[in-house]
């Protein structure tokens, strides 16, 4: 009977997966950003290019023909190990930053014909940061996890941002488009003194290749 209940959600709402890479050229004001030295100092934050690169991955899937979801992931980490006869430390600072697009459209994708659709997503970043020696005092190794929780705020954040797509379909399973929207950026640096709340707002345009498994071949398999 459960079979038979998917059967006919699968038959009327027929998922159709994709993935594809995105592309953000880069811009004066990545160079400005860099030259102001506004980036985290770790390499490993939301704007210093590692975990959020300018050639991204992402994949997902249409769920019908009007709406689908996107997932996306970064990961960026620095790891500094030291040993000697003495004593021995390790380093490391990363994030990882899990993304997750709503894609919506009133068009049915068709071959030779864009298709424009919108997009609302949410992303966050992960902090992870550790500072760990054998050779530290107790006073040293307090300093140091009070050191730890301050540079998680400061790799932190959250964000989300708006816009709308276009793709165009070369082949069934071969599209390429673009897209551009807003961004927002959250970010708390807090410390036993102060509590700093940052924003930051703007906009992106990308361009996008996406392969998709064709719904006709897919139905053929079935």
């Amino acid at each position: 009977m459960l079979s038979l209940l998917f059967a006919s959600i699968s038959w009327a709402t027929p998922i159709v997966p994709f993935g594809g890479v995105e592309f953000v050229p880069l811009s004066r004001s990545d160079l400005t950003w860099v030259a102001e030295e506004r980036g985290s100092g770790r390499f490993v934050g939301e704007f210093d290019g590692a975990v959020r690169p300018n050639l991204q991955g992402f994949g997902g899937a249409w769920f019908g023909d009007y709406f689908g979801l996107s997932l996306g992931f970064g990961l960026a980490r620095i790891t500094t190990t030291r040993s000697d006869a003495e004593d021995s430390a390790q380093q490391h600072w990363g994030v990882f930053r899990p993304s997750l697009d709503a894609r919506f459209t009133w068009m049915k994708r068709k071959l030779h014909r864009p298709t424009l659709w919108g997009f609302l997503g949410a992303y966050g970043d992960i902090p992870s940061v550790r500072d760990v020696s054998s050779d530290y005092t107790e006073e040293e190794a307090e300093l140091a996890d009070v050191s730890e929780q301050n540079e998680r705020w400061l790799l932190g954040g959250a964000g989300g941002r708006i816009g709308a797509g276009v793709d165009y379909r070369l082949l069934p399973g071969l599209a390429i488009g673009a897209t551009f929207g807003a961004e927002l950026h959250w970010g708390v640096l807090r410390t036993e003194e102060i509590s700093n709340t940052s924003t930051w707002l703007g906009t992106r345009a990308s361009v996008l290749l996406t392969f998709e498994w064709d719904r006709a071949t897919l139905q053929k398999d079935d």
